[in-house]
């Protein structure tokens, strides 16, 4: 039986990218707009430095994750390609949320933020200019 292939045309690619194309949109506008929204807080210095290193680390810990939107439009052919993409990313998730909630543990959380880092520890929250 020969199977009918059917002809990849720009409309078909501009379809499938647009979606790709939001996703990546999406993560860029994200830091702006929450700097945008954070310097209009009360304290916006100390609210925007706060969220500069908190996003850091997201970042940092999240990259494999990141790295699965990039790496799902090269590897998945095929069904069998895309569940096994698709429960490799169900593991990674789950490292990744483990990875988190280990970090946020008062404990770890201090040692990272102030022995390694060098963050301030004390502060009078309202004193900071």
């Amino acid at each position: 039986m020969i199977e009918k292939k059917e002809s990849l045309t720009y409309k078909k690619i501009f379809f499938f990218w647009i979606p790709l194309a939001a996703t990546w949109l999406m993560m860029a506008t994200e830091g702006p707009f929450l700097a945008a929204i954070i310097a209009r807080l009360a304290n916006p210095k100390f609210n925007l430095a706060a969220f500069g290193v908190a996003f850091s680390f997201a970042v940092f810990i999240e990259a494999p994750v990141i790295m699965i939107m990039s790496a799902s439009t090269a590897l998945a052919k095929d069904r069998d390609s895309y569940i096994k993409l698709r429960n490799f990313t169900f593991v990674l998730n789950g490292i990744t949320t483990a990875v988190m909630i280990i970090f946020i543990i008062p404990p770890i959380f201090t040692f990272i933020t102030q022995g390694l880092i060098g963050l301030m520890g004390t502060y009078n929250y309202y004193k900071i200019s």
